[in-house]
């Protein structure tokens, strides 16, 4: 899927904690990335069917209320298969995070990090 570089990457945020996203939010807008953030995990999968083409990344809190970040990632892989997902949590990542690496970049940062852990990590990912 080509991408439009002209257009700034888009990253969809999700995460049920809200210091969470506004860290990511602010850190990543800074950094000139696009940005949508949501702790809901339907309206996060709207607005990669709404605009597929928009979102390069997806990080997603492991553990969340309704459905788990494992859940919607494979959600949003039917929708874009080639999206990268950075997942996040407090918890050890266990064998169900490998199960999805099919071809596609999926790669785990630990809760709590810092404003630069979030923005190297995804950088780094992009550099591919």
């Amino acid at each position: 899927m080509a991408e439009n570089r002209s257009q700034p990457v888009g990253i969809l945020i999700v995460d049920d904690e809200e210091i969470i996203l506004r860290l990511g939010a602010r850190v990543l807008a800074r950094e000139g990335f696009d940005i949508a953030a949501t702790s809901d995990t339907q309206e996060a999968l709207s607005f990669l069917t709404e605009d597929p083409e928009r979102f390069r990344m997806a990080i997603l809190d492991v553990v969340m209320p309704n459905e788990s970040g494992i859940e919607l990632a494979e959600k949003l892989r039917n929708v874009r298969p080639d999206l990268l997902v950075l997942f996040s949590s407090g918890y050890s990542p266990d064998g169900e995070l490998e199960r999805l690496v099919d071809g596609v970049s999926t790669e785990f940062i630990s809760k709590p990090f810092t404003g630069d852990d979030i923005a190297e990590k995804v950088k780094g990912m992009l550099a591919g």
